[in-house]
């Protein structure tokens, strides 16, 4: 029987659930806001300051920036060599197998099931950006939803609550993510050897009840 080929990149297919959420949840989101913007506003001060043109403008360089970031993240493949990420610490991780793409990885920090592709150490600091820029965006988009929707008299359209509950989501989750590998990288510390760490932890601890908790985690662990 043949070896399975491993996989290049993160928009090679099969394309996994949570990446496919992703992009549609992103689609969608832009897509609300940037209607939010044609739609919304008949003149008036506030509405020059929140819906003219340089305000689109800003918003627009930050978003391309992060989409080019994600494309170049999601075409980079991770086995081979790039720019070396360093952590705060300036610890350099071992190479590790990836059974999820059949492939080795250089510093394998963890695989992204959302981005569909191994972050290691040549593309860290890619996965880092596009966490950082999705902050901003994200985060522009809640701040315009929850201004046009209880503030500006110009905001009725019902767009906006989808535009404010899917950033609902996407703001709390950017920002758990990117404060948990600051947290990581101020500690020297990878997500695979962080994941070992609690599964052992746990282990040690004992008691029936984490049994249960433990498996769960070493099933997790075996997954990268």
């Amino acid at each position: 029987m043949p070896a399975a080929r491993p996989r290049t990149n993160g928009f090679e297919r099969p394309w996994s659930r949570d990446q496919l959420v992703l992009i549609s949840g992103e689609v969608c989101i832009t897509g609300c806001f940037l209607w939010g913007f044609y739609v919304s506003g008949d003149g008036g001060e506030s509405s020059e300051i929140f819906l003219g043109i340089g305000p689109l403008v800003a918003y627009a360089v930050v978003f391309l920036a992060r989409i080019l970031v994600y494309v170049d993240l999601g075409l980079h493949d991770s086995s081979v060599g790039g720019l070396d990420f360093f952590c705060i610490k300036g610890r350099k991780f071992e190479d590790r197998y990836c059974s999820q793409c059949k492939k080795m990885v250089p510093g394998l920090d963890h695989h992204c099931s959302w981005l569909n592709t191994c972050v290691g150490s040549s593309n860290y600091g890619r996965f880092l950006s596009v966490v950082t820029l999705g902050i901003v965006t994200h985060g522009v988009h809640f701040v315009y939803a929850v201004y046009m929707l209880f503030v500006s008299e110009d905001g009725g359209w019902a767009g906006w609550w989808l535009c404010l509950g899917l950033a609902a989501v996407f703001v709390p989750s950017v920002l758990s993510l990117f404060g948990f590998h600051m947290y990581l990288l101020w500690v020297g510390m990878g997500t695979y050897d962080w994941m070992l760490k609690r599964r052992a932890d746990r282990f040690n601890g004992g008691g029936g009840g984490k049994v249960k908790k433990v498996s769960a985690m070493r099933a997790m662990v075996d997954a990268y």
